[in-house]
């Protein structure tokens, strides 16, 4: 919806929602040439698991991680992806996840050779910034960066700041590139940025959750076991482990930023959840035990699977919770049409097309609260104008207000 809505404007001023700029522009490619293919998305999720896998594996190998050079990280990782079918559904948080990576491997860089580059921290940075601009939450892993160069290694004072301007450097530029073609940077820092800090947190189901992350909870606390039993580990690898475990723990701030707690934001724990599973499965990576640890562990994905899909125990039951029309003919009366929604119903877009910026109500249920500002007023009868909505559905109880104020462009909704 997002990537159709770009079609007749820009983001945050012709869009309103939160999602990340990046990501938006590609969705509008996506939605170009799929449309809204949900099997597209499946694809392209897959896809990207495997880039990621690959990615992780080279990075692993590169930085001589492991006791030995093995593949079998790329394989967990690939496993681990299909745990639920929300992470292998193309997503902004598994794009960022990709940059997220490239910042880990100069990291694991920057700690092994002690020819310091002051490149490499600007790198790092970077990757970070860039991770940002396709998901915001990301933000937290530039004090997550910091903590893990104080705590393990021995940079200078003035490559700390090398690596904050590396950071704040692409988000800058997207103030900029707004600011020059819009000619109105706050809508950007409006509704991408500022919200993560005054939205409500909706309450979590928590033990929802905790039930889908028990099996990656196990595997996590079998793998940390496993880092301690291990006696051919050199000193390197050693601080590895110790890196991995205080990055694990770090990651868990992203949930201060995240406003919705649901099942597919675990995605970002899968690369450091492999990296101690691996470790296990090489533990035992001869004679029987082994075979029955892997087999195991695929089994245990493969039941997730049919679980989710098929709901036997309930047990990996997705969690993330999504409105339904109350009938068919509903679903009939605006599909293929566009509409403007006043009302917290954004899924109703899945059946039509966005026609005015409100997307977002959570962003735009305090324009609404303000009609009696006179740009308000202006910004909302041009764009009801322009795009023309050929349907309006008020589940907020606001056409009134705007008649009101609006006679002569609401006449022809009556």
């Amino acid at each position: 919806t997002i990537g159709e809505g770009l079609g007749h404007g820009t983001m945050y001023l012709d869009v309103w929602d939160t999602m990340a700029p990046l990501a938006a522009t590609i969705y509008y490619w996506i939605a170009l040439i799929f449309g809204k293919s949900v099997l597209a998305l499946n694809i392209l999720g897959f896809l990207l698991n495997f880039l990621i896998a690959m990615l992780l594996n080279s990075m692993f190998i590169q930085n001589k991680v492991y006791e030995q050079n093995t593949y079998v990280p790329a394989f967990v990782y690939i496993i681990l992806s299909n745990l639920l079918a929300s992470f292998s559904l193309f997503s902004p948080l598994q794009i960022g996840l990709v940059f997220v990576l490239l910042a880990l491997g100069n990291l694991l860089g920057h700690i092994e050779f002690r020819a310091k580059r002051d490149e490499q921290i600007m790198n790092i940075g970077l990757f970070i910034g860039i991770a940002v601009l396709f998901y915001f939450p990301l933000i937290v892993f530039v004090p997550i960066m910091l903590v893990l160069f104080i705590v393990f290694t021995s940079t200078r004072n003035r490559r700390y700041l090398l690596f904050l301007l590396g950071s704040l450097l692409p988000l800058a530029f997207a103030f900029c590139y707004y600011w020059v073609a819009t000619d109105k940077a706050g809508y950007f820092v409006q509704h991408f940025i500022l919200p993560y800090f005054y939205f409500d947190r909706p309450e979590a189901e928590w033990w929802a959750l905790i039930k889908i992350a028990l099996p990656l909870i196990l595997l996590l606390l079998a793998g940390a076991f496993s880092t301690q039993v291990q006696r051919r580990l050199n000193n390197f690898q050693v601080r590895l482990n110790q890196l991995f475990l205080l990055f694990l723990l770090l990651t868990f701030s992203r949930y201060l930023l995240v406003p919705e707690f649901t099942a597919s934001t675990l995605q970002i724990f899968l690369p450091l959840i492999n990296f101690f599973v691996v470790h296990l499965l090489l533990l035992f990576r001869r004679g029987l035990v082994g075979e029955l640890i892997t087999l195991v562990f695929v089994a245990l994905i493969v039941f997730s699977l049919f679980d989710e899909a098929r709901g036997i125990t309930g047990w990996f039951n997705r969690q993330e919770e999504v409105k339904l029309l109350s009938t068919v003919d509903e679903i009939k009366y605006v599909e293929g049409r566009s509409m403007m929604v006043l009302g917290d119903y954004k899924e109703l877009y899945n059946y039509g097309s966005l026609a005015t910026p409100f997307y977002d109500w959570r962003l735009s249920a305090p324009f609404f609260e303000s009609l009696d500002y006179y740009d308000n007023l202006v910004f909302l009868q041009e764009s009801m104008h322009r795009l023309e909505p050929e349907i309006i559905i008020d589940e907020a109880n606001l056409w009134g207000p705007i008649s009101e104020r609006l006679p002569l462009v609401t006449s022809k909704y009556r």
